[in-house]
């Protein structure tokens, strides 16, 4: 029997938030002080979104103000380095999109 990214130790349920989470935005907290982005936009550029849990953590605290960008770039498609997601990045991908349907404007092109 072959294993999935849902059997991954990270793999979480918790609120919206379906799918495997490393390190997100408050790892920064101490690095980027959060209080010098509450009242101004950002723009922010994430490459490898996965699942979407930094992105979302990311618009929940230094991208709050109103105009903020966020975006994200990941194709969503096997590479031979991640052999451990092969065959799913379908689940990865409608994840990421279940989140934000959850939690923020989407725009897809």
């Amino acid at each position: 029997m072959s294993s999935t990214i849902l059997d991954n130790p990270y793999y979480i349920k918790k609120d919206n938030f379906e799918g495997v989470q490393y390190r997100l935005a408050n790892w920064w907290f101490n690095k980027v002080n959060l209080d010098d982005y509450k009242d101004r936009p950002i723009k922010y550029l994430e490459i490898g979104t996965f699942f979407g849990a930094n992105l979302l953590s990311v618009a929940d605290s230094y991208g709050l103000h109103k105009d903020s960008k966020l975006y994200c770039i990941d194709p969503w498609i096997d590479y031979k380095d991640y052999p451990e997601y092969k065959d799913d990045q379908s689940i990865i991908y409608n994840g990421f999109l279940h989140l934000l349907t959850f939690q923020m404007p989407i725009y897809i092109s």
